[in-house]
């Protein structure tokens, strides 16, 4: 986010900031508290303002995680996730959701994430010229000075010297007066990424109630026109940039809170009150309704038939949302950049990294933080990529090698030390210079099994978790394609033989064995669910003992016919009171789940590392299989026979 800061206006609030215009709403030093927020001062004093808006928005989402405090700019003992839902990757296990629900689709930009707060202060001035507002920051100054009377003169955001006459109601100019009146009502909008850290916008994000735009769309002399503003309006989206406007979009496709009038009985006589609406457990359908009609519509009427002024320079447009079966007429618009290779164009304007696919249920897929099983995001196959904090350690020759770590909780965890491919001198000399490390955006090469680099996360301060990273991986062995997804949402037949996928699949599990990669994970029982976990390990730097997360449950795994896993892990958990099994796996690409194949698993090697390590192997193991047979017909002497693991039940 700070990247986009000068292009945006956006500065990082301060508690003197939230302090005068929230809480003490003493505007006359607005003035004061602004230019230190422009000014860059006071930035560490931001943690009492932070959370007050983190808690401001928890007022409206019941289902917001308070966790123990993880932000760095923050002193409180607690403080709260970010509230927006994260997608899980589309992996062939969720194929099935997409054929029994209802689902919609939308193209996933290549943006940075952002949600945005949008706070509307009634009391704080709205001084206007000739019927249009001055920018915020001639409001705060004016605000300033009114109180003290005389004839104070001023430079303003254009540019020009300005003498005041708050008696007369003008400012002049060169022997040419303005008239200026007093009014009241802001609307502040805060924007804040991942790190839920809140950037104030310079410009003013106006939202009218759409009852507002129904009493303005139906004028009639004499009929009313009062103007109401939204109150609150939360709202999820991303900043995209338009490649043909050149500047930047904010693409909404999704709505937390908003406001609307409502007809209230008050000493006898019916009044319209505000009303605040919350989205958080409604469906997708309702809160793309929503989304158009009473923020985006509202917003554009208020600049094109009210106001009469342009809109921020920073567009507010609503996401497009397309039903699961017009997935080719979706990826009909999305065309390759043919100036850079593995990027894609959406309608011209933005550039694209895939697709999304939201359920509708509100049930599914409420507002809430965290994962979300039901939300889907599909990456193009040559733009799956993980997000590594990376610590240069060394040059050997030419290469430059780095300590590539996942998220963790509170500690990162080493994946691997390896060398990585570089897109320019600059992004080498930025990553070898960080002392504390850097996020990457990194891709596998299938066929080298090399990482190279994409570009810095200026917008992340951690890498991804190893959920995200084994999921991504997973992804990469899967190779799921617009075919694949075209016969999922259209309900088509299979286009590649099921025998033709059992033979590859087959040579890949003889592979893999022959070459000692396969998985090592730990099977437990979790008394509560009734449910056998599957877990790997992870060790903190300060801990004695290893955490053993969960990685999957053993009903979603598949084994051989021979090896009776389920029963035989029950009788052994409940019968024999064993604590733990550890079990060999493969992960079987055609349907997107791991086969257990031996149950002489080894505890050493289910640390998270060598799971990563070992998906890392099937990765590139699966490429050349699938590149070197193209035919149905499989030379059974291209592996070494696998032994077969003996077990003992």
């Amino acid at each position: 986010m700070d990247k986009l800061c000068d292009a945006l206006q956006f500065k990082r609030i301060t508690d003197q900031w939230v302090g005068v215009i929230h809480l003490d709403k003493k505007f006359v030093h607005a003035r004061v508290a602004l230019d230190n927020v422009w000014n860059n001062k006071n930035q560490s004093d931001g943690s009492f303002g932070n959370d007050y808006l983190r808690k401001y928005i928890a007022k409206f989402m019941p289902n917001i995680v308070k966790k123990p405090n993880h932000y760095q700019n923050s002193n409180a003992e607690f403080s709260y996730i970010f509230p927006g839902p994260m997608a899980v990757q589309f992996n062939r296990k969720y194929m099935d959701k997409i054929n029994d629900r209802e689902y919609w689709i939308t193209e996933k930009s290549d943006g940075v994430r952002s949600m945005m707060l949008n706070i509307y202060e009634r009391g704080f001035p709205r001084w206007m010229n000739n019927g249009r507002a001055l920018s915020l920051r001639d409001n705060c100054i004016l605000e300033s000075l009114v109180k003290a009377g005389g004839t104070p003169q001023v430079k303003l955001s254009d540019g020009k010297d300005y003498v005041l006459n708050f008696e007369k109601g003008v400012m002049r100019h060169q022997e040419q007066d303005y008239k200026i009146s007093r009014h009241s009502g802001w609307t502040f909008s805060y924007f804040f990424d991942r790190n839920f850290e809140f950037y104030l916008s310079y410009q003013e994000f106006t939202f009218v109630t759409p009852q507002t735009v129904e009493r303005w769309a139906n004028f009639k002399p004499g009929s009313d026109t009062t103007v109401v503003m939204q109150d609150v309006v939360l709202v999820d989206g991303e900043i995209v940039f338009n490649i043909i406007e050149n500047r930047y979009n904010y693409s909404i496709y999704d709505v937390v809170v908003c406001t609307c009038e409502s007809p209230t009985e008050v000493d006898g006589r019916v009044q319209n009150q505000t009303q605040i609406l919350s989205f958080v457990n409604k469906s997708m359908t309702a809160r793309i309704e929503a989304m158009r009609n009473i923020v985006c519509s509202p917003h554009h009427f208020f600049h094109l038939k009210i106001a009469r002024t342009s809109p921020p320079r920073l567009q507010i447009v609503p996401k497009r949302f397309y039903a699961k079966n017009k997935l080719e007429e979706v990826l009909s618009y999305i065309k390759q950049d043919p100036q850079k290779k593995h990027s894609y164009i959406y309608k011209g304007y933005n550039h694209n990294d895939g697709l999304v696919f939201t359920p509708d249920s509100g049930q599914e897929y409420p507002f809430a933080p965290g994962k979300n099983e039901h939300l889907l995001k599909w990456k193009w196959p040559d733009r799956l990529s993980c997000d590594f904090k990376a610590v240069y350690r060394y040059t050997q020759g030419s290469q430059d090698y780095y300590d590539l770590y996942f998220a963790n909780r509170e500690f990162d965890g080493l994946y691997r030390r390896a060398p990585l491919l570089m897109p320019d001198q600059k992004t080498a000399t930025l990553s070898r210079e960080a002392p504390n490390g850097i996020i990457l955006e990194c891709f596998l090469k299938a066929n080298t099994g090399e990482w190279t680099v994409e570009l810095i996360r200026h917008d992340k301060s951690n890498g991804n978790g190893f959920i995200v990273i084994s999921s991504t991986l997973e992804n990469m062995i899967e190779n799921i394609t617009t075919d694949d997804l075209n016969e999922v949402c259209m309900n088509l037949a299979k286009s590649d033989s099921e025998e033709h996928m059992i033979q590859l699949q087959d040579l890949f599990e003889r592979t893999i064995v022959s070459n000692n990669a396969t998985m090592h994970l730990r099977l437990s029982l979790n008394k509560r669910k009734n449910e056998i976990n599957v877990q790997y390990s992870i060790q903190g730097t300060q801990q004695q003992w290893p955490e053993w997360p969960l990685y999957t449950v053993l009903s979603s795994c598949v084994w051989d016919k021979e090896l009776d896993v389920e029963n035989f892990a029950l009788d052994a958990f409940e019968m024999r009171n064993e604590r733990y099994l550890y079990v060999e796996c493969i992960f079987v690409p055609h349907i997107g789940k791991y086969k257990i194949i031996s149950l002489k698993g080894d505890e050493q090697r289910c640390c998270a590392d060598q799971v990563l390590s070992s998906l890392e192997t099937m990765v590139t193991t699966w490429f050349k299989i699938k590149d070197t047979h193209q035919r149905p017909s499989i030379d059974q002497g291209d592996a070494p026979p696998a032994k077969k693991p003996k077990t003992n039940v």
